[in-house]
């Protein structure tokens, strides 16, 4: 569960900026707040949903590339000669050499932990892990400084794990000045550790606004739940589908003869270890592989189903299906079974979809009784309404003259309750919209 990101001279955000998922007094859509269920949370109410408005190159997108950074840091650290990938904000040139910073607390499995890290492309300056259990105090499990020659020090906390003798002072010791020191526990095996790291790599889901789901064909065919859902879900949006099946078939990589030799086995041998992988042939048809249930290398297709005038079935492939279509179905994993207690955040959620599906797709993630929770950018204004979503719930980006990106949420405005969002919005009274200058001065007719 998420209760707060942060991100500091990150891309556009040059100040601090930080989402806060935990619920105000707020006493609307109560089936939007999770109750803490340990001590740990200290009876804090986490917000199920969260909606990022802001006009376009105002920093919306940027946020959520900025989880999607420090999850792929964690999870993938770096290689010995790499450096870090640093994207500061570069329209002032005293933040340009300057580190970025991110911090995010989180509650997962009983206990609430914050993390944060500091680095530029050279190193990691800073770096910490607090925790808070049953006792409700918080602790340190770590936190770590790295001098500007490369020197690392880590001190212990009273929340640090107990580890053999000698053993937390040779993970200090042979950590990287550029590799974070969370990530290094976790892959030597220290329990506390590999926790934290699960949560990002199990719970957190960031979704750009191109993605799209890659496993989408396997996980119908493998989860009968999901697949028995897919149709009635796609049906329901009025596409005229009333059934989604899959269909498997051996898939010779000889198809793939532009391949040298080395990528098409490496390609085997990562379905045979059991991933999904989408490949276009040479004729730039696209398949997902994987492996099959009998071993071996298939592709999985997505069958859409539909009834003629006569009631006869009348089979389609997915790829057949309107953009629109397909992104209802990549985006049905978020309210789908094994959604619960994940944490999607979703870019343009609304991303060729029209404005009725993407407000019911939020009205039922939010009726859902579930623990999940969903952050998603949009330019939707239609969801700009106090009985789709609660004033903690809706956030504006917005840009000064200088180029430099804010956060704030509508719960931080004075409005009545009466008020129209939407067209408080629209006309500027929150900010995030553009302010176009007159397009005739630059020659349009």
């Amino acid at each position: 569960m998420l209760l707060r990101f942060s991100v500091e001279n990150f891309a556009c955000f040059a100040e601090l900026a930080t989402l806060s998922m935990v619920a105000s007094s707020d006493r609307s859509h109560p089936g939007h707040v999770v109750e803490a269920e340990a001590a740990a949370g200290r009876g804090r109410r986490a917000l199920r949903l969260a909606a990022l408005y802001g006009a376009n190159g105002h920093g919306k997108t940027r946020f959520v590339e900025a989880a999607m950074a420090l999850q792929r840091l964690v999870l993938h650290g770096v290689r010995v000669d790499q450096a870090l990938r640093h994207t500061p904000f570069r329209l002032d040139s005293a933040l340009r050499g300057q580190p970025t910073r991110f911090e995010i607390v989180f509650r997962h499995e009983d206990a609430e932990y914050e993390y944060g890290v500091v680095h530029d492309a050279r190193r990691i300056h800073d770096e910490w892990l607090y925790a808070r259990e049953g006792d409700g105090r918080e602790a340190a499990v770590f936190v770590r400084t790295t001098a500007a020659d490369g020197i690392t020090t880590v001190k212990q906390g009273r929340a640090t794990p107990k580890l053999k003798r000698g053993l937390f002072g040779v993970l200090a010791a042979g950590t990287r000045m550029n590799q974070p020191f969370l990530t290094e526990g976790a892959e030597r095996n220290v329990e506390l550790f590999a926790v934290v790291r699960r949560w990002f790599s199990e719970v957190l889901v960031p979704i750009p606004a191109t993605a799209h789901y890659v496993a989408l064909p396997t996980h119908a065919r493998d989860n009968p739940d999901f697949g028995a859902l897919l149709g009635p879900y796609l049906g329901a949006a009025d596409t005229g589908i009333v059934e989604v099946t899959t269909e498997e078939q051996p898939f010779d990589v000889g198809r793939l003869r532009e391949l040298p030799e080395e990528e098409r086995q490496r390609l085997v041998e990562a379905c045979e270890r059991g991933e999904t992988l989408s490949v276009a042939d040479d004729e730039g048809e696209t398949f997902t592989l994987c492996r099959g249930k009998a071993g071996g290398v298939v592709m999985v297709r997505l069958k859409t189903h539909r009834r003629d005038e006569l009631g006869q079935n009348v089979e389609f492939d997915f790829t057949d299906e309107s953009a629109g279509t397909r992104r209802l179905a990549n985006l049905l994993p978020i309210v789908g079974p094994g959604a619960d207690g994940r944490v999607y955040l979703v870019d343009e959620i609304d991303r060729k979809l029209h404005p009725v599906l993407a407000r019911e797709l939020i009205r039922h993630f939010g009726d859902a009784q579930a623990s999940g929770q969903l952050v998603f950018t949009t330019h939707n204004t239609h969801l700009l309404d106090l009985d789709v979503l609660r004033r903690d719930e809706i956030w504006f980006t917005s840009k000064d003259a200088r180029g430099r990106a804010s956060l704030a949420s509508l719960a931080e405005f004075r409005v009545r309750k009466d008020l129209e969002i939407e067209k408080g919005y629209l006309s500027g009274r929150f900010g995030a919209i553009p302010f176009l200058g007159n397009l005739r001065d630059l020659g349009w007719r």
